[in-house]
């Protein structure tokens, strides 16, 4: 019988290391969502802390040593993908904002164009009105 006991507690989740098991799924999930800024980073950020913690349980448990590479693995892609991409969307985001107020200025300096076109326009019109005595 305590043979028995032995063998269902050592069955029992309780001794399983489940810190490596979501340590590797939130790695997985941060390399996924790497092009989102803040999730991606805090996903990589907690993969890879529940990953070395569930490492150290490993060793102690022997089950888990596999997840908690993987974790430890992908939570330090994710982290750098999502550092990188973050760095692209600053990126992006400069030179977006440059190019909406070169937009601007360009329909600025078109509509200053087109202002003395008119005026330059009306002055003749009425240079020559005045020249033929008409009156409007």
């Amino acid at each position: 019988m305590d043979n028995e006991v032995i063998k269902q507690s050592n069955n029992n989740n309780s001794n399983d290391n489940n810190m490596a098991m979501v340590s590797m799924i939130l790695g997985i999930i941060s390399v996924v969502l790497c092009w989102v800024p803040i999730i991606g980073l805090a996903l990589g950020i907690v993969s890879l802390t529940l990953a070395v913690k569930g490492f150290k349980v490993s060793k102690q448990v022997n089950k888990g040593r596999g997840f908690s590479i993987a974790g430890i693995s992908c939570g330090s892609v994710g982290i750098v993908l999502n550092i990188f991409y973050t760095i692209i969307w600053i990126i992006y985001g400069i030179f977006l904002k440059y190019a909406i107020d070169e937009m601007n200025n360009e329909t600025t300096r078109q509509n200053v164009t087109i202002n003395r076109s008119y005026d330059y326009d009306s002055e003749r019109i009425n240079s020559i009105l005045d020249y033929y005595n008409y009156d409007i």
